[in-house]
C-alpha cells in the first residue's frame, strides 16, 4: 500500500508539474543546513536552571540583580511609565530615526549638555535597537563609506557579539592587545605598540567604560596617550558605551574618554545602550551617533543613515524611547535616576570588596587585587578553564569558561560560598601545579624555583639555540640578567655546528656561569626535509676550537627537546617566553606533537629571515631559515591561528665596528667576558661585528629597545634552489602572523650589553652582587619570594589550627569515638561495595563477550540464509517461467483441439476459398511466398519432387549457448533447372482453404516466445544464415559440375542448442549404405561430446578415427561415441545483416525429383527447430558483465549472441569434409556388390552450408 501511494503521489506530482509548468521539489530546501553552535552565555543559564542544588549561583547573566538576587526595576522608570500611561499617547509609527527628542537627550547625555558639537549641529544621532542595533548601523555605514583601511581592530578580548556584527557587514577584524594575563590588568604598552604598528587610518573599537568582559578600563592619562596615538596614525575611534553611569556611578566620569577624544578633534562613532543603566533590557533602546566636521556634512550623513535603517528595521520601537525621554527631560526624574544608578554601581563596588575580603579570610595567598581594581558589572577572575569546570561541578557556581563573572549576581548571602569555591579551586589547581612541576623535575629536570618564578613578576624563558658563539653570547646576556628573566631550560638544534657540539657548548656555558640548575635538552640533528651542513663560522666546534682546561661535568637530559617543549609549555599556558636563535626544527616538531603548542606560548621571538633582500648565505637568504626552510614555513603557517611571531630580520641588526666590541668588553674584568672572548676568537680579526642573536635576546628581555615594527603575513620558500629559505612578505594580506622589527635603539642596545656584564646592585637588599656567585641576583629574588610565601603559609596554618581547636572543643570524647567508629563502618561498607562492583563488572564483561559471539553466529547464519533465499528465488523464477510457458502451450493445444473438433464436424463443402485481393496485405505476402516456394519445388511438367527420407541421430556435444542450431545434412540430388522467375512470381487469384490453413499454421509458430534470460521474454524471429566453402577436390567425371553457391547471404547466428543432421536423399536407391549424422550442441559447456550415430560400418578403423566408441552398434546399427577428430571440421565465415526473406522457414531450397540424380551430393542444409529455453542450474557459469535484453553484441560486421557464461566463445559453423571416414566408408560401399541397401551413397563434391535460426 505504501509503495502504491508513493507511486500515485509521484504520478500526480509529475502530471501537475507538466500541466502547470512548475518544478516539483523532491526534498527539503534546508536538508543541508548544519546545526549552529550554542550561545556560551545562554548555555550557562540553561545549565543553571537544570541544577537543583539550593546553593547554586548564576554569574553568567549580564543583567543587574538586587541583593536578594531578584530583577530590579528603577523607581524612576516606574514613574516615567505612569506618566506615559496617564497621557494616553498613541501608538503610531515613529520616524526612521526614532523620536527626535530622545535622540537629542541621548546626545546630551554622551557629549555633555554644553558640548560644542551639539551647539554647532555636527552630531548625527538616531535611535537604534539597543547597543547591538547601533553597532550594526555603524558597521553598515562604515562598510559603504569609510575611505580608510577597511579593517576593524578589537581589543583582545572583547564582547562576543562585536565580531559577527562587523563580519556580517563585510568588514574583517583583527585584535590589539588589551588584557595582560600576568598582571590581570590593562596591557597598556602592548596596546600602544599594536596601535602604532597597525595600518594607518584603521577602525579601532574602544570600550568607553566598564570593558566587557574584563572590567578593566584605562586610566585617564592612558586615555590621553591612546588619543594621541590614534590621532597621529589617523585611526577612526569607534566607541561602544553600554554602561554609562553604571561603571563608576557618575555618568560624566564614565564619558571622559568620549569627550576627551572629541575635544582633541577626533570624529568618532558612538553606540549607546539603556539596557543596563536604566534596566530596560527587553525594551531594546539605544542610540547611534556620528560626530562630523560641519552641519552640512552631518545632513548628508543623516540622509545615508536613513537609507540604511529603512530596509533594516524601518522604524524603532517607541515605548522604551518615551521612558528614556521622560527621565532625561524632567529634572526631578533625571536626578532620581542618577541617584539610582549611583546606588547600583556602589553595590557592585561593595560586592567586589566583600569578595576580595572573603577570599583573604579563606586563607588564599593569591593576589586578588584585580577584583577591586576592575570596574563595572563584570569581573575577569583570572581562573583557568579547568578551574571554572571544577567550580561548576563541585560548588554549583556557573560562569563562562574564560573566568568572567557578573558581579550583579553576587549577593551578601552567596558571597561566602563563592569565595570558598574560588579559593578551593585555585588552591587545588596551584597544588596540582606544584605536584606536576615537582613530578616533572624527574622527567624534565626543571629547577625547583620555577614555580616561584612563574608566580613572581619574572619572565620564564626557554632558549632554543644552535650552539654557536653568537648563541652563547645571547644566552650569557640572559644569565647575567636574573632580575629580568629566568632561564627555565635550553634546547639545542643543528646550526653553526652539529647538535652534539652545540649541546656541549651550552653545557660548558652553564658550567662557567655556575648554573647547573638549568636543564639542557638535545634536539634535532637534521632538518625536516633538507639537511644543510654546518657552516663552522665560529670554528669546527662552534666555540672557537679552544682547548679547555676544565673538564665538562654537566650532562644533558634524556628527553628529546621537541617532547619537552610540547609538554612543558602546555603546563604553563600563556606564561612561557621562547627565544629561538637557530633553525626552527624543534619548534615545528613540538607543534606537530601538540597542536596547541604555539597557542600556549606566551611570546615567541625568532631571529631569522631577511625582508629587504639582504642575506648571509646568498642574497635574500638568511642562514637560520636556510638551515631548515620546511620547519620555518610550518611554524609560520601554524602561527596564523595561534600566535604572532616577533621576528628580528637580518637587516635590523646594527653592524658595529669590531674595535668597539674588543675595546668595550676588554675593560670589563669578568670571567664571563673572558669566556666569551675565547668563544669568538675566530671572528675577532674581522672588521665588523653583527650581534644578531645578542640583539634578539636583549629585545626579549627589554622590549623598549624596539623603535618601529610592522605586522605582516610571512612565509618561507621551501624549494627553488638558490631561493630556498627566502622570506616572502604578503603586503596585501588582511591577516598576519609576524611582527617584524625594523628599527631599534642602537645606543640603548650597546649600553644594555655592557651593563649586563658589569656588577649591579641587588634590587631586594641593596648589596653589590657578582652574578658569577651561584646565581647572584636570582637567589636574592628567590629568597624574598620564599620568605613571603613562608609568612603567608604560617598565618594560614595558625588560622586553621585555631579553627580546628574551636571545632574540637564542641565535641566530647565519647562523641568523637562514635564518629570514628561510624567512619570505620562506612569505610568497610565502601570496601564491600567496591568489591561487589568489580564482580559485577566482570560478569558484565563475560556477558558482553557471550553476546558478541552470539551476534557473530547470527550474522553467519543470516548470510547463509540470505544465500539460500537467493538460490530459491532464482529457482522459483525459473519454475514460474516454465509454468507460464506450459500454461500457454496448454491453452494453445486446447484451442487447437477445439478447432480440430469443429473442423471434423464440417463438410468439405463448408470450406470456401478466398479471393487474393480481399486478404490483408500481410496475408497476401504470406500466400505469395508460399505459392512461390511450391512452384520452385515442381518441375516443368508440373511434377513435384519428392522430399527425401531423413534419418536423424542426435549427437549432444557442447556448442554456443543458450540456443540450438539443427543442422540438416541433405544428400539428395538436384537434377532440374531452377523454375523461371516469371513463373515463380505469377500472381494468384483464388486462395484455397488448404493454403490458408498452412499460412495460419506458420503464423501461429511465429507467435511462440523463447526465454533468453532470467528477467525478460524476447520475441522470437526467424532469419537465415548462409555460408559456403569451396573444396579443391574435382568432381567425378560422370557427374556434372553444378554447384549451388549460396554465398554472402544475410542472417543471424542463434543461441539455442545446435543440431546437425546429415540428410541423404532417400530416392537414390542406387547407392546403398548411406550414413546419417546428427550433432546436437548442448548449452552447458561442461557436458561430454557424446555422439549417437547410425549406419552399417564395414571399415571400423574409419569410424574409430572420428569417434571414440563408448557403446557398440546394437541391432538397429545405433552406436554411441565421443567426437575426437575435431580437425575434420572447419570454421565457416559469418556474415551478418538483415534480409526481407529472413522470415521464411528454409526447410529445403533444392529441387529434387524421385528419379533425379544428386547434382551436389555434399550440399548440407542446416535447419534449427524451436528449442526450449535453457534453464541455468547449480554449478553453471553465470553472466559477469552488463547484459542487454537482446543478448547480442556487434563486433565489426559480426552480430554475436552473448550468453550467461563467463568467457563465451565465438559461434562456429561446421562443414563436412571429403576426408570424413564415414563418407569414405559410404563411398566404398557404393562400389561393392551389396546394392540392396536402402541408403544411398553420399558423393563428395563442393559443399554449401546454410543455417536457419530462430531467436
Amino acid at each position: 500500500m505504501a509503495h502504491t501511494v508513493t507511486r500515485t503521489t509521484a504520478a500526480v506530482a509529475r502530471v501537475l508539474g507538466q500541466q502547470c509548468s512548475i518544478p516539483v521539489r523532491a526534498g527539503s530546501w534546508w536538508a543541508n543546513v548544519k546545526m549552529g553552535p550554542p550561545d556560551a552565555i545562554l548555555g550557562v543559564t540553561e545549565a543553571f536552571k537544570r541544577d537543583t542544588d539550593p546553593k547554586k549561583i548564576n554569574l553568567g547573566v549580564g543583567a543587574y540583580r538586587d541583593d536578594n538576587g531578584k530583577p530590579f526595576i528603577l523607581p524612576s522608570v516606574i514613574e516615567a511609565e505612569k506618566q506615559i500611561l496617564n497621557e494616553n499617547m498613541d501608538h503610531e509609527y515613529a520616524g526612521i530615526i526614532g523620536i527626535p527628542e530622545f535622540c537629542k537627550k541621548s546626545a546630551e547625555l554622551a557629549f555633555g549638555a554644553d558640548s560644542e558639537v551639539i551647539k554647532e549641529g555636527r552630531n548625527v544621532t538616531v535611535q537604534s535597537i539597543s547597543g547591538t542595533g547601533a553597532l550594526r548601523i555603524g558597521a553598515a555605514f562604515m562598510s559603504r563609506f569609510f575611505e580608510g583601511n577597511k579593517e576593524v581592530y578589537f581589543p583582545k578580548p572583547t564582547w562576543g557579539n562585536h565580531i559577527p556584527v562587523f563580519n556580517d557587514s563585510g568588514i574583517p577584524h583583527k585584535f590589539y592587545r588589551y588584557y595582560d594575563p600576568n598582571t590581570v590588568g590593562f596591557d597598556f604598552q602592548g596596546a600602544c605598540e599594536d596601535l602604532m604598528n597597525m595600518p594607518d587610518k584603521s577602525i579601532v573599537l574602544l570600550h568607553a567604560c566598564a570593558h566587557n568582559p574584563t572590567g578593566i578600563d584605562p586610566k585617564c592619562e592612558q586615555w590621553v596617550a591612546l588619543s594621541d596615538i590614534l590621532k597621529k596614525k589617523g585611526h577612526f575611534p569607534f566607541f561602544d558605551m553600554a554602561y554609562q553611569g553604571f561603571a563608576s556611578g557618575d555618568v560624566d566620569n564614565d564619558a571622559f574618554a568620549i569627550r576627551h577624544f572629541i575635544s582633541e578633534g577626533h570624529q568618532i562613532a558612538l553606540c549607546q545602550s539603556y539596557a543596563k543603566n536604566m534596566g530596560l533590557y527587553g525594551e531594546r533602546i539605544g542610540a547611534f551617533s556620528f560626530v562630523t566636521c560641519n552641519k552640512e556634512e552631518a545632513d548628508r550623513v543623516m540622509s545615508q543613515l536613513k537609507i540604511i535603517i529603512r530596509p533594516m528595521y524601518s522604524n524603532p520601537p517607541i515605548h522604551g524611547a518615551r521612558i528614556v525621554q521622560k527621565i532625561l527631560s524632567q529634572p526631578d526624574l533625571k536626578k532620581n535616576w542618577l541617584a539610582e544608578v549611583k546606588c547600583m554601581a556602589d553595590r557592585i563596588i561593595s560586592v567586589r570588596s566583600a569578595l576580595k575580603e572573603k577570599l583573604s579570610k579563606e586563607g588564599s595567598s593569591r593576589n586578588w587585587s584585580h577584583i577591586t581594581d576592575q570596574i563595572g558589572m563584570f569581573c575577569y577572575t583570572g581562573l583557568k578553564p579547568e578551574q571554572v569546570e571544577r567550580l561548576t561541578k563541585d560548588f554549583h557556581i556557573y560562569l563562562t569558561k574564560d573566568g568572567r563573572i557578573s558581579m550583579a549576581g553576587v549577593t551578601s548571602k552567596n558571597v561566602d560560598h563563592l569565595a570558598h569555591g574560588m579559593h578551593e579551586v585555585s588552591k587545588l589547581c596551584r597544588t596540582s601545579q606544584v605536584t606536576s612541576k615537582v613530578g616533572s623535575r624527574r622527567r624534565f629536570a626543571v629547577h625547583k624555583s620555577t614555580l616561584s618564578v612563574l608566580i613572581s613578576s619574572l619572565r620564564p624563558v626557554i632558549f632554543d639555540v644552535d650552539g654557536g658563539a653568537d648563541d652563547i653570547f645571547a644566552l650569557s646576556l640572559a644569565l647575567r640578567n636574573p632580575t629580568l628573566v629566568h632561564v627555565v631550560a635550553i634546547t639545542t638544534v643543528l646550526g653553526n655546528t652539529d647538535v652534539y657540539n652545540c649541546t656541549n657548548n651550552v653545557l660548558r656555558t652553564l658550567q662557567v656561569f655556575n648554573r647547573s640548575d638549568v636543564p639542557v635538552y638535545v634536539g634535532s640533528g637534521k632538518g625536516l626535509v633538507h639537511s644543510v651542513p654546518s657552516d663552522n663560522f665560529f670554528g669546527d666546534d662552534g666555540l672557537g676550537d679552544n682547548i679547555w682546561s676544565e673538564p665538562l661535568l654537566l650532562n644533558p637530559q634524556i628527553t628529546h627537546a621537541a617532547s619537552f617543549l610540547s609538554e612543558f609549555v602546555s603546563q604553563y599556558p600563556g606564561q612561557i617566553v621562547l627565544v629561538a636563535t637557530g633553525a626552527l626544527t624543534n619548534l615545528a616538531l613540538a607543534q606537530h606533537l601538540n597542536p596547541s603548542f604555539l597557542r600556549d606560548l606566551g611570546e615567541l621571538y625568532v631571529m631569522g629571515g631577511a625582508y629587504l633582500g639582504k642575506g648571509n648565505v646568498r642574497p635574500g637568504v638568511e642562514f637560520n631559515f636556510y638551515a631548515d626552510p620546511s620547519a620555518a614555513e610550518f611554524v609560520l603557517l601554524e602561527a596564523h591561528n595561534n600566535t604572532v611571531v616577533t621576528l628580528l630580520p637580518l637587516e635590523t641588526t646594527p653592524v658595529l665596528p669590531m674595535t668597539w666590541r674588543v675595546n668595550s668588553f676588554g675593560t670589563i674584568n669578568s670571567p664571563h667576558v673572558e669566556f666569551l672572548n675565547k668563544a669568538e676568537r675566530k671572528i675577532l680579526s674581522r672588521p665588523t661585528w653583527m650581534p644578531n642573536d645578542q640583539l634578539m635576546a636583549s629585545i626579549a628581555m627589554s622590549s623598549s629597545l624596539v623603535q618601529t615594527a610592522f605586522f605582516a603575513d610571512g612565509s618561507v620558500l621551501t624549494e627553488g634552489g638558490d631561493a630556498k629559505g627566502l622570506l616572502r612578505i604578503d603586503y596585501k594580506s588582511t591577516s598576519y602572523n609576524l611582527k617584524i622589527i625594523t628599527h631599534i635603539d642602537e645606543a640603548a642596545f650597546q649600553t644594555f650589553m655592557l651593563n649586563s656584564f658589569r656588577q649591579q646592585s641587588c634590587q631586594s637588599c641593596g648589596c653589590r652582587c657578582d652574578c658569577s656567585d651561584q646565581g647572584g641576583l636570582h637567589l636574592h629574588v628567590e629568597i624574598e619570594n620564599l620568605k613571603q610565601k613562608l609568612v603567608e603559609k604560617e598565618n594560614h596554618i595558625l588560622t586553621m589550627e585555631t579553627n580546628f581547636l574551636k571545632e574540637a572543643d564542641k565535641f566530647p570524647n565519647g562523641e568523637m569515638a562514635a564518629i570514628s567508629e561510624e567512619l570505620l563502618t562506612w569505610q568497610d561498607k565502601y570496601s564491600r561495595l567496591y568489591e561487589a562492583h568489580k564482580r559485577v563488572q566482570k560478569v558484565n564483561q563475560n556477558l558482553e563477550d557471550k553476546l558478541l559471539r552470539i551476534v557473530d553466529k547470527c550474522e553467519t547464519e543470516k548470510n547463509a540464509l540470505t544465500t539460500e533465499v537467493a538460490n530459491l528465488t532464482r529457482r522459483l523464477v525459473d519454475e514460474k517461467f516454465n509454468v507460464t510457458r506450459l500454461q500457454e502451450e496448454n491453452e494453445r493445444y486446447r484451442n487447437d483441439v477445439n478447432l480440430a473438433i469443429q473442423l471434423l464436424q464440417c463438410k468439405p463443402s463448408n470450406f470456401v476459398s478466398q479471393r487474393y485481393d480481399s486478404l490483408p496485405t500481410d496475408m497476401q505476402q504470406k500466400v505469395r511466398m508460399y505459392v512461390s516456394s511450391k512452384r520452385r519445388q515442381s518441375d516443368g511438367n508440373g511434377n513435384v519432387q519428392a522430399k527425401p527420407e531423413m534419418k536423424t541421430i542426435k549427437v549432444p556435444i557442447p556448442t554456443y549457448p543458450p540456443t540450438a542450431m539443427v543442422y540438416s545434412i541433405n544428400k539428395g540430388t538436384i537434377d532440374k533447372d531452377p523454375v523461371p522467375e516469371e513463373k515463380v512470381n505469377q500472381p494468384v487469384d483464388i486462395v484455397s482453404a488448404a493454403i490458408m490453413a498452412k499460412i495460419l499454421e506458420e503464423r501461429e509458430k511465429e507467435r511462440s516466445l523463447t526465454r533468453h534470460c532470467d528477467t525478460c521474454y524476447c520475441a522470437r524471429q526467424r532469419c537465415s544464415k548462409f555460408t559456403q566453402t569451396t573444396h579443391s577436390e574435382p568432381p567425378p567425371p560422370d557427374k556434372p559440375n553444378n554447384t549451388t553457391a549460396n554465398s554472402n547471404k544475410v542472417g543471424k547466428v542463434g543461441s539455442s542448442a545446435m543440431a546437425v543432421r546429415n540428410r541423404i536423399n532417400e530416392k537414390d536407391k542406387e547407392k546403398p549404405n548411406h550414413v546419417e549424422i546428427s550433432i546436437e550442441m548442448n548449452p552447458v559447456v561442461e557436458k561430454p561430446k557424446t555422439i549417437h550415430f547410425q549406419g552399417a560400418w564395414e571399415n571400423e578403423a574409419d569410424a574409430t578415427s572420428l569417434f571414440k566408441i563408448k557403446k557398440p552398434p546394437n541391432n538397429h546399427n545405433v552406436a554411441e561415441g565421443i567426437l575426437v577428430n575435431i580437425d575434420s571440421m572447419e570454421n565457416a565465415s559469418i556474415k551478418s545483416g538483415t534480409s526481407d526473406s529472413s522470415s521464411l522457414s528454409w526447410q529445403s531450397k533444392m529441387s529434387n525429383t524421385a528419379n533425379s540424380k544428386p547434382e551436389d551430393p555434399d550440399l548440407i542444409s542446416f535447419d534449427k527447430p524451436a528449442a526450449a529455453p535453457s534453464k541455468p542450474g547449480d554449478g553453471e557459469p553465470r553472466i559477469t558483465g552488463p547484459r542487454h535484453c537482446s543478448v547480442r553484441m556487434q563486433v565489426g560486421s559480426n552480430n554475436i549472441l552473448l550468453d550467461n557464461v563467463v568467457d563465451p566463445f565465438t559461434p562456429v559453423l561446421y562443414k563436412s569434409k571429403t576426408s570424413d571416414p564415414l563418407v569414405h566408408a559410404a563411398r566404398s560401399r557404393s562400389g561393392s556388390s551389396n546394392s540392396s541397401s536402402d541408403e544411398p551413397v553420399a558423393s563428395t563434391k563442393k559443399s554449401a552450408f546454410r543455417t536457419e535460426t530462430e531467436i
